[in-house]
């Protein structure tokens, strides 16, 4: 049950985003205040200390990267800005979509009789209606 609940609560992604990344930005100004404390405390100046404590964390965005990757739902996050991408350039170029659209709905249409066909000829049992009288040649 712990998982699950885990799981939903990071749908809240979708929901609260701002939040979540105000959160993220949050606490990784922790971990690189605590970083650039412990250089201050081993002897470095303040400046020295925060750089040293930057490099050691091996970069802030790459670290939210990593991050954001680590999340389940973050495929589900890329599919909905895929999604939103492919409106937004065929609502710019109606023409392109109609014909998207159109060669989509032949293409659909020509496999489905297809495979229609093929079943009809290929799969399905032959309906005989005397079969005693069928003759192998």
């Amino acid at each position: 049950m712990g998982l699950l609940k885990g799981k939903l609560k990071q749908l809240r992604v979708f929901a609260h985003k701002r939040q979540i990344e105000d959160d993220l930005d949050e606490e990784l100004a922790i971990h690189i205040e605590m970083e650039t404390e412990k250089n201050i405390r081993e002897g470095m100046s303040p400046k020295e200390a925060r750089r040293a404590a930057l490099i050691a964390f091996g970069g802030i965005e790459r670290t939210k990267e990593r991050v954001r990757d680590a999340r389940w739902t973050r495929w589900l996050e890329d599919s909905i800005g895929d999604v939103r991408l492919t409106a937004r350039t065929l609502a710019r170029a109606p023409g392109f979509t109609a014909v998207v659209v159109l060669t989509l709905a032949l293409g659909i249409g020509a496999n489905t009789a297809g495979f229609a066909v093929l079943y009809d000829l290929l799969i399905r049992p032959l309906n005989l209606g005397q079969p005693e009288r069928v003759v192998a040649v």
